[in-house]
């Protein structure tokens, strides 16, 4: 019998391991079931660690697919008298009377007496520079007013003592040249009587010792005469010599009078310099910023360097506080001078409307911002507001002749009662958030909201009893 081919090439091929015969497989452990478990084991691993991985990212998400559906409105912000409104800027309040109080005598900060926000009335002491140098400069000056003027009185006294003198030497001499002028007559008469004896010694009729007796007789008026106006001469002399020292003593005087002006000038230097190390509220106001603290060493503003404090304290007047806001030209000419307009400050919310004035339109534009300046005063000023709040102004045509305070009104679907407590639900983020309000007026659907609301909030209407605080919810999409 032939052989097939077929079965020659099988028995040719090499056999494998699964297909050894069958007694051989069952007499050793298979590895394939407990290899297929462990991988099983691994991929649920992996699975979960991925899963856990994740779940920050799917939490959110499967908590707003289960979070409750809602529907919201929102509370609206009525503005009466809009129809007054020309235009509105916005800007920054600031103190017209304000300063940055700096010492004007170089020292040490030895006493402060104010705080932030320091209520101080006008020439308040606030602070006080070591006063001490300035006090022994007053001192010493004071002692040189002293010295000076005892120098002064000195020399007054000599030109008293000098004017006792010319007055007895002036009446010396007077005295002696009237004594000077009485011989005179009798000199006269002796010399007629000598020339009288001289003519009779011609003619022989004289007698020599009648001669000799007149010619000394002149001879003695003539020398008394001279030694009168000798001393008259020496009196006038002495009365010059006093004339001289009179006018040395007013040259003295003069001297003295100039050194105590001067000590005195002096004087109200080291005053003023005394007074200086005192820094006193200029008027009354509120301090804003301290700039400097005890043991500093503070110097005047312009010769301050790096090292030391100029300004101790700023302050300004709150009475004096007014809204800077810039207005683009295309309006600066609707604005009216004097006019009437509303301040709002940001920081008290927009249902607070102050009333203020245009107390002045700065004659000068920026041209980098196409705008004007214009101050406005508060009428009346809340006491919250402190300078640097922003805020922006509405120009009024005219003054209101009704409360223009903002309105706030919201759906009456949105109130419930919560713990006994009137409010309602607000929409933040997705998430819910409690607010108590205070409600007014009725307005059919909507009602007034005195209290609580500011406008713009958007509110849950309808609101299911199973809604808390912080719940995460849904918007519910309308159609």
């Amino acid at each position: 019998m032939a052989t097939s081919p077929t079965s020659e090439l099988a028995k040719l091929r090499i056999a494998r391991a699964d297909e050894a015969p069958a007694q051989k497989r069952r007499g050793k452990p298979s590895r394939g079931g407990a290899g297929r478990w462990l991988s099983r084991l691994l991929f649920l691993t992996i699975l979960g660690g991925l899963g856990w991985l994740a779940w920050p990212f799917i939490a959110p998400k499967v908590a707003e697919a289960r979070a409750p559906m809602v529907k919201t409105d929102a509370a609206i912000l009525l503005r009466p008298g809009a129809n007054l409104e020309i235009t509105t800027a916005s800007g920054y309040v600031v103190a017209r009377t304000r300063a940055a109080l700096a010492a004007r005598v170089a020292g040490q900060l030895v006493d402060l007496r104010v705080d932030v926000g320091s209520l101080v009335a006008k020439n308040d002491l606030i602070a006080q520079i070591d006063p001490r140098v300035y006090a022994l400069r007053l001192a010493e000056a004071q002692s040189a007013v002293l010295e000076f003027k005892a120098e002064q009185t000195a020399a007054e006294a000599q030109i008293d003592i000098a004017d006792r003198r010319i007055e007895s030497l002036a009446k010396t001499v007077l005295e002696a040249e009237a004594a000077v002028g009485e011989l005179s007559p009798e000199i006269a008469e002796a010399q007629r009587v000598l020339l009288a004896e001289e003519e009779l010694s011609r003619t022989g009729a004289g007698l020599p010792d009648q001669r000799a007796k007149a010619d000394n007789e002149v001879r003695r008026l003539l020398a008394s005469q001279q030694r009168r106006q000798a001393a008259v001469s020496m009196m006038q002399s002495q009365k010059a010599s006093a004339e001289s020292e009179r006018r040395a003593a007013d040259a003295r005087v003069a001297v003295a009078r100039t050194k105590v002006k001067q000590a005195e000038e002096r004087v109200l230097v080291a005053e003023v310099e005394l007074s200086d190390t005192e820094i006193r509220a200029p008027f009354a106001g509120v301090i804003l910023r301290k700039e400097a603290e005890l043991g500093e060493i503070v110097v005047p503003a312009l010769a301050g360097g790096s090292t030391s404090r100029g300004a101790v304290v700023t302050m300004a007047d709150f009475d004096s506080l007014e809204m800077e806001v810039d207005v683009f030209e295309r309006d600066i000419g609707k604005i009216i001078a004097n006019g009437e307009a509303l301040i709002l400050v940001n920081a008290l919310g927009e249902s607070v409307r102050l009333p203020g004035r245009v107390r002045q339109i700065v004659p000068t534009a920026d041209r980098t911002k196409g705008t004007v300046q214009v101050k406005v005063s508060f009428v009346a000023r809340d006491p919250r507001v402190v300078p640097e709040l922003n805020g922006k102004v509405i120009f009024l045509r005219e003054k209101p002749t009704a409360d223009l305070k903002p309105e706030v009104r919201a759906p009456r679907r949105a109130l419930t009662t919560r713990a006994g407590e009137t409010g309602v639900w607000l929409f933040e983020a997705g998430r819910l958030r409690w607010r108590a309000v205070k409600t007014g007026a009725d307005h059919e659907d909507l009602i007034t909201i005195e209290q609580g609301l500011n406008g713009g909030e958007v509110l849950v209407v309808d609101p299911d009893a199973a809604l808390g605080e912080g719940m995460q919810v849904r918007l519910e999409k309308t159609t």
